[in-house]
């Protein structure tokens, strides 16, 4: 009865079918800029050396102001 009723009305099904890949197509290539735009700084920040993390340093001041030092962070686990 279903496979009837698709081929019946030809011009419905294959509106259907356009509206269905029309609204799953971005979705599709907007994960994949995505996840490839993430590899990308990914691989950035692995070449670019051990991630450093701002921290505020005491022993430091210009100017009578604490400077911010980027040391590296030991808590967040990656490596030094």
């Amino acid at each position: 009865m279903a496979l009837r009723s698709i081929l019946a009305k030809k011009g419905r099904t294959a509106l259907t079918m356009l509206g269905v890949i029309i609204g799953v197509a971005p979705v599709i290539i907007l994960v994949s800029v995505v996840q490839g735009s993430n590899r990308r700084v990914m691989e950035y920040y692995e070449r670019l050396g051990a991630i450093r993390s701002p921290s505020m340093s005491s022993h430091r001041r210009i100017c009578g102001k604490s400077c911010i030092i980027f040391t590296p962070d030991t808590r967040s686990g990656f490596p030094a």
